[in-house]
């Protein structure tokens, strides 16, 4: 957020100094609407307007447990499953892949072949880019046996967890004094 300096109105005083100091900030932001407006009708407008690049995809998920395993279920709809790597490194697990976006062509003038220059696209509201999730595991997780699996755009994974190791029994020898 950006601050913009107001200077009073001086109403007793010439014209041209209000034109110069009283409306420079309602100048500015003109400005800023016209650029707001301009951007969002334009390709790529939270580009734009933010200044930043597009935030990457956050695939969203649930994470259950039993007394067996850990099961995360995170969505990655038109994700191929060979383009999802999984990975555990440094007690976390790491999921990233792709979402790739498809071809297509801008609406075809009047008298053009929209066939002979591919599919057409009128509107565009699907999410593109690449994503990377990072979930910390607990202490008890087996990394040595992790599985995944991928149907239907859900992509499972089973953190098996540890059984706790039961104490080891000593014999201590009792000694006559």
């Amino acid at each position: 957020m950006s601050l913009i300096r107001v200077y009073p109105q001086h109403w007793f005083s010439p014209s041209n100094a209000r034109s110069e100091q009283g409306f420079q900030p309602l100048d500015r932001l003109h400005h800023d609407i016209d650029r707001l407006f301009n951007g969002f009708f334009t390709p790529g407008w939270p580009t734009s307007l933010l200044d930043k690049p597009q935030a990457d995809i956050r695939p969203s998920l649930d994470i259950h447990s039993d007394d067996k395993a850990y099961t995360i279920h995170m969505e990655v709809p038109g994700v191929d499953p060979d383009e999802v790597k999984v990975e555990v490194r440094d007690g976390m697990l790491t999921v990233e892949g792709e979402k790739k976006m498809e071809s297509c062509t801008a609406p075809a003038a009047e008298g053009d072949k929209a066939d002979a220059r591919g599919p057409v696209c009128h509107v565009q509201e699907r999410v593109y880019g690449s994503f990377c999730r990072q979930i910390g595991l607990a202490e008890d997780a087996d990394v040595e046996n992790i599985s995944a699996s991928h149907k239907n755009g859900v992509l499972t994974i089973v953190i098996p967890r540890k059984q706790p190791e039961a104490p080891a029994a000593r014999a201590i020898t009792v000694q006559k004094q």
